[in-house]
């Protein structure tokens, strides 16, 4: 089969000579093929309508043959979306009601900033699709923000202008968001378009662990932080940088699953099994309790979640019904897809949701394991690097990935060395690091292939494992002179994209995030 394409296939109008592409099949294609073919288009672009037309001559066989054609069109609901967006003028850079062109012959966005507390990314993405009425795809982001943090970012929005954008904000901000700095642009944002990020975090209460003797052992104890020992710190991290932990909001929570409930990198090991069903199992029964026993979630959404285990996940209706409006935006697109194609194909239920999504879970797990093998890293080889290391020389081109086979000859530095995200695109270390990924992946029946689905693979990446911290700088506030403690202090840094505060925040206080009480 070939496509007989258009030089050109402009956007969906009223026009009664609306632009079509007609697919061509080989003869005597059977009924079930046909069918096949018509399901892929309507999935993958919900845009599209197709029909089947007949006797479609051959030309390029001797004798001619007649065979059969898909036509593939715009749909009417896309058609009356399009009337729409001309008649407001989001797709025309100009007056209201302006119609000259196309809002797809002539792409645009508007540049701002985005303002968030208290929300996760995704949940941002949603609050800008419900409140702009616009598709996910539209909406550009270059990176992932931390919820709990007051954090800005570039934001690009395709085919929606500077005033209707403006405008959003009377119902974002009550969801913790707000738009601002509005500008035209003529690109849009991707993940991976980042560069960096600046961080001013204020950290209060700082007090210091000291070990003292008891007839049971060593215990911890808390003191005042001295200065001296907040510079310490400071200049340690300056020196040496950090280990380059990926955080809490890409791998969950630490603990076991009894204790914080399921974590983003459970639901990605599930589907790097195929085990879908399981996936879905895990998005719905969620989070149970956060550190310190409170339950992270309303008890609402608790009793909703409880149903889905009652009925074993068989009665998506009755789940759906049971969550409260407006929450958990991802298990309500699930159960929407469970419903429209059966529980038995979970795996079209899950591609209900949009892609990034889908491959956050699992980049999850690939986080999870290159958290677990750089603490393995550190712990058998120390701070040195050794034989049989990955590393990357910086030489402002495409950097090729070289395994150590001296160090001393290779000049190699630890800010050269990498770790592997597990893929099947990706080198593994020489040594028994690499055995120990290895062996993790297969204890975890979970193997990177290039020709699985999307949502079973992942093709894998390199990771530094120390992280410079650019302009690190503190603030000592609320010091006191008699003693020489401080009370507060204002860390301002700037770190490369993909590096987590929290974790160089971990060093600089030299604390694990699973300790209860601070310190």
């Amino acid at each position: 089969s070939f496509f007989d394409r258009n030089a050109e296939f402009p956007g969906p109008s009223n026009a009664a000579n609306d632009p079509e592409v007609s697919l061509r099949l080989l003869p005597h294609l059977d009924k079930d093929h046909r069918r096949d073919i018509h399901k892929i288009i309507s999935t993958k672009c919900r845009d599209f309508e197709t029909s089947t037309r007949n006797d479609v001559e051959v030309t390029v066989d001797r004798p001619a043959k007649t065979t059969q054609k898909i036509v593939v069109r715009w749909s009417k609901q896309a058609k009356r979306v399009a009337a729409r967006k001309r008649k407001r003028g989001d797709g025309v850079p100009g007056s209201k009601g302006a119609v000259e062109k196309s809002y797809i012959e002539k792409p645009y966005s508007t540049l701002c900033v985005m303002r968030k507390r208290q929300t996760e990314h995704l949940n941002a993405i949603n609050h800008i699709v419900q409140v702009l009425r616009c598709r996910q795809s539209d909406v550009g982001l270059a990176g992932i923000k931390d919820m709990q943090g007051i954090t800005f970012q570039f934001c690009t929005l395709r085919n929606v202008n500077p005033r209707r954008a403006r405008d959003s904000n009377k119902k974002l901000r009550p969801r913790g968001m707000e738009l601002g700095n509005f500008e035209r642009a003529d690109f849009v944002l991707n993940q991976g378009d980042l560069v960096g990020n600046k961080f001013e975090i204020v950290v209060r209460s700082l007090s210091q662990v000291q070990l003292c003797s008891s007839p049971s052992g060593l215990k911890e104890a808390l003191i005042p932080c001295s200065i001296s020992h907040v510079e310490r710190m400071v200049d340690g991290v300056k020196k040496a940088g950090f280990i380059n932990f990926y955080g809490e909001q890409r791998v969950g929570s630490p603990g076991d699953e009894a204790a914080v409930g399921v974590r983003p990198f459970d639901i990605g090991r599930a589907m790097l099994q195929s085990n879908f069903a399981k996936a879905i199992d895990l998005l719905m029964r969620g989070r149970s309790k956060s550190r310190g026993g409170e339950f992270a979630e309303k008890e609402d959404i608790r009793k909703a979640r409880a149903l889905w285990k009652e009925t074993g996940g068989s009665n998506p209706a009755a789940v759906l019904e049971a969550i409260p409006r407006g929450a958990l935006d991802r298990e309500r697109t699930v159960l929407k897809g469970l419903k429209r194609y059966g529980t038995d194909d979970p795996l079209a239920a899950i591609r209900c949701l949009h892609h990034g999504v889908r491959m956050f879970w699992i980049n999850a797990y690939q986080s999870y394991c290159w958290n677990i093998m750089a603490t393995e890293r550190i712990k058998r080889f120390g701070t040195q690097p050794v034989v049989g290391d990955l590393y990357q020389e910086d030489d402002g081109k495409q950097r090729e990935v070289k395994v150590v086979t001296n160090p001393t000859e290779d000049k190699v530095e630890l800010s050269q060395v990498v770790l592997p995200l597990p893929g099947f695109g990706v080198q593994y270390p020489c040594n028994e690091i690499g055995d120990l990924l290895k062996k993790m992946l297969m204890d975890d029946g979970v193997e990177f292939k290039k020709d699985a689905v999307p949502e079973a693979t992942a093709r894998g990446a390199y990771r530094h494992l120390v992280a410079p911290a650019g302009s690190l700088a503190v603030e000592l506030l609320d010091t006191n002179d008699d003693d020489g403690s401080v009370g507060n202090a204002k860390f301002t840094f700037d770190l490369p994209s993909g590096s987590y505060a929290t974790m160089l925040l971990r060093e600089v206080m030299g604390t694990t995030l699973a300790r209860r009480g601070g310190g």
